[in-house]
């Protein structure tokens, strides 16, 4: 801070200047993030959106949408079918046959014979080349 006297003159608080800069010596200014390259950005949510996990998701996403326009009610065990597949498919590898079985033995065990044959036959077509 700058003490002007009488006659104008000027003088330095160097008290407070020095305590000013031992403060500023040990708290530095942390240096400012890295920029984010947007192409690195849209490559890693590429390999997000193909990755297995993902697919699998968004695939029984779609059955859980099929399941409540047969059977409105069999909706929330879709659901959580779907939820339960994922956590088994985080821990192992699977085949598309067989997250199609385990879905279909979640939701379709009150459905009749003709329903349960329907919905798997759709949810074999809809892996085909996943």
């Amino acid at each position: 801070r700058v003490v002007c006297g009488e006659n104008n003159e000027s003088s330095f608080d160097y008290e407070a200047i020095t305590d000013w800069l031992k403060l500023l010596s040990n708290n530095p200014v942390p240096p400012p993030p890295p920029e984010v390259d947007p192409e690195e950005v849209e490559r890693a949510r590429q390999a997000t959106r193909q990755s297995t996990l993902q697919r699998y998701d968004q695939l029984m996403r779609k059955w859980v949408g099929q399941v409540a326009r047969i059977d409105k009610s069999s909706t929330g065990n879709a659901n959580q079918a779907r939820k339960a597949i994922l956590q088994d498919l985080r821990s192992r590898d699977v085949t598309p046959e067989a997250v199609i079985d385990e879905f279909c033995k979640d939701v379709c065990t009150k459905w009749e014979g003709k329903e349960s044959k329907l919905l798997y036959a759709a949810l074999l077509e809809s892996v085909e080349g996943f």
